[in-house]
């Protein structure tokens, strides 16, 4: 019988220990988090590639983070070049919201928000100058040639936001965004809007999210979420460009000490 009455009352002390830590537990269920910087350049002059990632779930409130950054420092100078951020999580047992935002240099070039899924797509180019500089002269005295060039920032999205309204009440998003800064240089037979030519576009710094990210009430899941740096591309193509219209094909697209993780969050 005092075997007997020990059993219970251990039985009963851990179920009274079960429920007062459960709420506990859940609360600090926990999260997966990676984040990775790489440099671009050196200390006196470059640019720093930023990746992180999270997948969380506290209280029964799942939620992914995705965030993808560029800092450029030049002389003792630094500063954020861009940032591209996506999130989405549960509000409550059925509410759902995802978001994104955009800054370059600071300013809010892209912004939204959505209920109950969905997806966003935009591609967004901030150039320093809006008509790019160019300037024809003549070889020979009849052939005209038309150089041109422009620096700038690139920035696309294509993110699908996920509602999981089943029992397990997850969130998700899949797709890929990406980030770069970018120059080019171009020189033509003919005058602006009338010539063929060719095409050399540089990319620094170019970083990609690509996969599916998602996190439970009870659970965390990551799938495949990939994380891309190409420190340098290069792309070499020919065009031709009528008034309004403009063709263009890609002869050489070369990548330099890319990077690749993937699961980026184990």
């Amino acid at each position: 019988m005092k075997i007997t009455i020990q059993t219970a009352a251990l039985s009963l002390a851990t179920v009274i220990a079960t429920s007062l830590l459960a709420p506990h537990l859940d609360a600090q269920m926990g999260q997966k988090s990676r984040s990775i910087v790489h440099r671009v350049g050196n200390s006196i002059a470059g640019l720093d590639a930023v990746g992180w990632a999270r997948s969380q779930s506290y209280s029964g409130r799942p939620r992914v983070d995705t965030m993808i950054s560029k800092r450029i420092h030049f002389l003792g100078y630094h500063g954020e070049l861009s940032r591209l951020a996506v999130t989405a999580g549960r509000t409550s047992r059925l509410g759902f919201a995802g978001s994104y935002s955009l800054k370059v240099l600071g300013v809010t070039r892209k912004v939204g928000s959505l209920t109950n899924g969905g997806t966003k797509k935009f591609t967004h180019n901030t150039w320093a100058f809006s008509r790019a500089p160019s300037h024809t002269f003549f070889v020979g005295g009849y052939v005209p040639v038309t150089v041109a060039g422009n620096i700038g920032h690139g920035a696309t999205m294509n993110t699908r936001y996920i509602n999981f309204l089943s029992s397990t009440r997850g969130v998700g998003i899949s797709g890929n965004s990406e980030t770069y800064a970018m120059g080019f240089a171009e020189a033509g037979i003919g005058i602006q809007g009338f010539q063929v030519g060719v095409n050399v576009t540089l990319r620094l710094g170019q970083q990609r999210f690509n996969g599916y990210l998602a996190a439970f009430t009870n659970y965390l899941s990551t799938r495949y979420h990939e994380y891309r740096l190409s420190p340098v591309r290069l792309l070499l193509s020919v065009f031709a460009e009528i008034y309004r219209w403009r063709g263009e094909t890609t002869l050489v697209d070369a990548s330099y000490s890319q990077r690749n993780y993937a699961p980026f969050i184990r």
